[in-house]
């Protein structure tokens, strides 16, 4: 009786990600689920499978859904290692392409691989996250080990147009933002990584609070 009460609790298929992909699950059951759908019953070479008692089948947006319950609590290397089983299956089957059924069989293409691959790398890893309606961003980034550098140009939100960049020398961090409207805003949240942040716009520099609104202007850019 007892494993049949398990087995109906765990259902060993790959939707009961779901409560953790769109980040309702509290954090200490997310985190203990997330490390069940990371072992081998669940996971496989390519991907999250779709039912731990098939071994064999596994889909781009079932190892999608696994990559964005891992940014929603954090677990960005965890998170990257879904996207690049995603990627690994590029061009397999279809030049330029992923297939729906991993790594290379079901419709040559999905639209849906995007969603395992830039919805996360642009929500959790650049930490954007726009609210056009207010003319506000929250910026929220988590960079990955090794990740010293990088940039993400040309981003429309709104009517706007934003650049954003990061670099890393030494033991300073830096974030640049470039936009070409006034009267834009930009909400930080970098609790628990940084105790002090400072920022750059219009040519003066300040110490800010974590989660304080700021003025974007031309360009800001947050040291720490």
């Amino acid at each position: 009786m007892q494993n049949l009460v398990e087995t109906n609790h765990l259902m060993k298929n790959w939707v009961i990600n779901l409560p953790m992909e769109e980040g309702i699950a509290e954090v200490d059951k997310a985190h203990k689920a997330l490390d069940v759908m990371e072992s081998s019953e669940y996971t496989g070479r390519f991907g999250l499978k779709l039912c731990g008692t098939d071994k064999s089948a596994m889909m781009t947006i079932s190892t999608a859904a696994q990559a964005e319950a891992e940014g929603q609590y954090e677990r960005i290397e965890q998170m990257l290692g879904y996207i690049n089983q995603i990627i690994s299956t590029f061009s397999i089957r279809m030049p330029g392409t992923f297939s729906e059924m991993s790594p290379d069989y079901g419709c040559f293409v999905q639209a849906w691989t995007g969603y395992g691959i830039i919805w996360p790398i642009v929500t959790y890893v650049f930490g954007i996250r726009p609210h056009a309606y207010k003319k506000e961003i929250l910026f929220k980034p988590r960079n990955p080990v090794g990740w010293d550098n990088w940039e993400y140009n040309g981003v429309r939100i709104g009517t706007a147009l934003f650049d954003f960049s990061y670099k890393r020398i030494d033991d300073r961090s830096e974030y640049a933002i470039h936009t070409d409207e006034d009267e834009w805003y930009m909400v930080i949240d970098l609790k628990d990584v940084y105790d002090e942040i400072y920022v750059e716009t219009d040519g003066s520099v300040k110490k800010v609070q974590n989660g304080e609104r700021i003025k974007i202007g031309s360009m800001l850019k947050i040291r720490f």
